[in-house]
Protein backbone atom coordinates (compact mmCIF):
# COMPACT_ATOMS: atom_id res chain seq x y z
CA UNK A 1 0.00 0.00 0.00
CA UNK A 2 2.88 2.41 0.69
CA UNK A 3 4.11 2.06 -2.89
CA UNK A 4 0.60 2.86 -4.16
CA UNK A 5 0.46 5.99 -2.02
CA UNK A 6 3.93 7.02 -3.21
CA UNK A 7 3.01 6.55 -6.88
CA UNK A 8 -0.26 8.45 -6.42
CA UNK A 9 1.64 11.32 -4.80
CA UNK A 10 4.01 11.49 -7.77
CA UNK A 11 1.16 11.33 -10.29
CA UNK A 12 -0.82 14.02 -8.57
CA UNK A 13 2.17 16.26 -7.98
CA UNK A 14 2.87 16.15 -11.71
CA UNK A 15 -0.80 16.63 -12.52
CA UNK A 16 -1.31 19.63 -10.27
CA UNK A 17 1.94 21.49 -10.98
CA UNK A 18 1.87 22.04 -14.73
CA UNK A 19 -0.23 25.13 -15.32
CA UNK A 20 -0.19 24.67 -19.09
CA UNK A 21 -1.15 21.01 -19.04
CA UNK A 22 -4.52 19.98 -20.41
CA UNK A 23 -5.87 17.07 -18.47
CA UNK A 24 -8.00 14.26 -19.77
CA UNK A 25 -8.56 12.77 -16.35
CA UNK A 26 -10.94 14.02 -13.69
CA UNK A 27 -9.32 13.42 -10.34
CA UNK A 28 -8.80 15.00 -6.96
CA UNK A 29 -6.41 14.02 -4.23
CA UNK A 30 -6.76 14.38 -0.50
CA UNK A 31 -5.01 13.46 2.70
CA UNK A 32 -6.70 13.31 6.09
CA UNK A 33 -5.59 12.63 9.63
CA UNK A 34 -8.21 11.02 11.81
CA UNK A 35 -8.20 11.15 15.60
CA UNK A 36 -10.80 10.52 18.27
CA UNK A 37 -11.74 14.23 18.30
CA UNK A 38 -11.38 15.49 14.71
CA UNK A 39 -10.57 14.89 11.07
CA UNK A 40 -8.20 17.32 9.36
CA UNK A 41 -6.36 17.42 6.07
CA UNK A 42 -6.10 18.83 2.58
CA UNK A 43 -7.90 18.26 -0.71
CA UNK A 44 -6.74 19.31 -4.22
CA UNK A 45 -8.79 19.75 -7.39
CA UNK A 46 -8.08 20.76 -10.95
CA UNK A 47 -9.13 24.39 -10.96
CA UNK A 48 -11.06 24.27 -14.23
CA UNK A 49 -13.14 21.31 -13.02
CA UNK A 50 -13.83 22.91 -9.66
CA UNK A 51 -14.78 26.25 -11.25
CA UNK A 52 -17.20 24.45 -13.56
CA UNK A 53 -18.84 22.88 -10.49
CA UNK A 54 -19.07 26.26 -8.74
CA UNK A 55 -20.61 27.78 -11.83
CA UNK A 56 -23.23 25.03 -11.94
CA UNK A 57 -23.98 25.49 -8.22
CA UNK A 58 -24.38 29.24 -8.79
CA UNK A 59 -26.95 28.86 -11.60
CA UNK A 60 -24.42 29.14 -14.42
CA UNK A 61 -22.76 32.40 -13.43
CA UNK A 62 -19.62 33.37 -11.52
CA UNK A 63 -19.33 36.90 -12.88
CA UNK A 64 -19.46 39.76 -10.43
CA UNK A 65 -18.82 37.74 -7.27
CA UNK A 66 -16.87 39.59 -4.61
CA UNK A 67 -14.28 37.72 -2.51
CA UNK A 68 -16.73 36.92 0.30
CA UNK A 69 -19.37 35.60 -2.10
CA UNK A 70 -16.72 33.51 -3.89
CA UNK A 71 -15.45 32.08 -0.58
CA UNK A 72 -19.03 31.33 0.55
CA UNK A 73 -19.73 29.54 -2.72
CA UNK A 74 -16.60 27.35 -2.36
CA UNK A 75 -17.57 26.54 1.24
CA UNK A 76 -21.15 25.72 0.25
CA UNK A 77 -19.92 23.40 -2.50
CA UNK A 78 -17.51 21.50 -0.26
CA UNK A 79 -20.06 21.30 2.57
CA UNK A 80 -22.56 19.74 0.19
CA UNK A 81 -20.23 17.24 -1.52
CA UNK A 82 -17.74 16.30 1.23
CA UNK A 83 -19.41 15.11 4.45
CA UNK A 84 -18.41 13.20 7.55
CA UNK A 85 -20.83 11.44 9.86
CA UNK A 86 -19.59 10.19 13.23
CA UNK A 87 -20.82 7.31 15.33
CA UNK A 88 -23.54 6.66 12.74
CA UNK A 89 -25.66 9.67 13.68
CA UNK A 90 -24.01 13.13 13.90
CA UNK A 91 -22.64 15.07 10.94
CA UNK A 92 -19.56 17.14 11.62
CA UNK A 93 -19.30 20.75 10.49
CA UNK A 94 -16.67 21.48 7.87
CA UNK A 95 -14.19 24.23 8.69
CA UNK A 96 -11.92 25.45 5.90
CA UNK A 97 -8.66 26.50 7.54
CA UNK A 98 -6.88 27.57 4.34
CA UNK A 99 -7.65 27.90 0.65
CA UNK A 100 -5.19 28.59 -2.16
CA UNK A 101 -5.26 28.40 -5.92
CA UNK A 102 -3.00 28.88 -8.89
CA UNK A 103 -3.56 28.65 -12.63
CA UNK A 104 -4.18 24.89 -12.65
CA UNK A 105 -5.29 23.81 -9.18
CA UNK A 106 -7.27 24.82 -6.15
CA UNK A 107 -6.73 23.29 -2.73
CA UNK A 108 -8.31 23.47 0.67
CA UNK A 109 -7.07 22.65 4.14
CA UNK A 110 -9.99 21.49 6.26
CA UNK A 111 -10.98 20.40 9.73
CA UNK A 112 -14.04 18.56 10.99
CA UNK A 113 -14.04 18.89 14.81
CA UNK A 114 -16.19 16.64 16.99
CA UNK A 115 -17.55 17.42 20.43
CA UNK A 116 -18.05 13.69 21.01
CA UNK A 117 -15.45 10.94 21.02
CA UNK A 118 -15.25 9.46 17.52
CA UNK A 119 -15.61 5.69 17.42
CA UNK A 120 -16.55 5.42 13.74
CA UNK A 121 -16.76 7.66 10.69
CA UNK A 122 -18.70 7.51 7.47
CA UNK A 123 -16.99 9.73 4.91
CA UNK A 124 -18.73 10.61 1.67
CA UNK A 125 -16.92 12.50 -1.08
CA UNK A 126 -19.04 13.13 -4.18
CA UNK A 127 -17.22 16.27 -5.36
CA UNK A 128 -17.48 16.75 -9.13
CA UNK A 129 -19.58 13.60 -9.62
CA UNK A 130 -22.45 15.79 -10.84
CA UNK A 131 -20.22 16.83 -13.77
CA UNK A 132 -18.01 13.87 -14.62
CA UNK A 133 -18.91 10.19 -14.67
CA UNK A 134 -15.19 9.29 -14.57
CA UNK A 135 -14.35 11.55 -11.59
CA UNK A 136 -12.22 9.88 -8.92
CA UNK A 137 -11.53 11.42 -5.52
CA UNK A 138 -8.48 9.71 -4.03
CA UNK A 139 -7.76 9.94 -0.33
CA UNK A 140 -5.14 8.66 2.04
CA UNK A 141 -6.35 8.45 5.63
CA UNK A 142 -3.91 8.31 8.54
CA UNK A 143 -5.22 6.79 11.74
CA UNK A 144 -2.65 6.53 14.52
CA UNK A 145 0.19 4.49 12.96
CA UNK A 146 -1.70 3.07 10.00
CA UNK A 147 -2.74 4.38 6.60
CA UNK A 148 -5.74 3.49 4.51
CA UNK A 149 -6.42 4.67 0.98
CA UNK A 150 -9.74 5.01 -0.78
CA UNK A 151 -10.80 6.02 -4.26
CA UNK A 152 -14.27 7.54 -4.16
CA UNK A 153 -16.14 6.92 -7.42
CA UNK A 154 -19.65 7.75 -8.51
CA UNK A 155 -20.63 4.11 -7.94
CA UNK A 156 -18.88 3.91 -4.54
CA UNK A 157 -18.74 7.27 -2.77
CA UNK A 158 -18.68 6.28 0.91
CA UNK A 159 -16.25 4.68 3.30
CA UNK A 160 -16.82 3.63 6.87
CA UNK A 161 -13.83 3.70 9.21
CA UNK A 162 -13.80 2.21 12.69
CA UNK A 163 -11.25 3.76 15.05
Amino acid sequence: MTITVYLLNILLTLSFTGSNLIHGIHISFGKAEISSTHVSGKINFYKDDFMKALKKLNYGNLNGLNNKEYDNLKYRYLSQFFTIQVNENDYLKLIITDNQEDDSSIWFSFRFPSEKHIDSLTIECTALFELYNDQMNMFVFSIENREQSKIFKKSNSKIKIIL
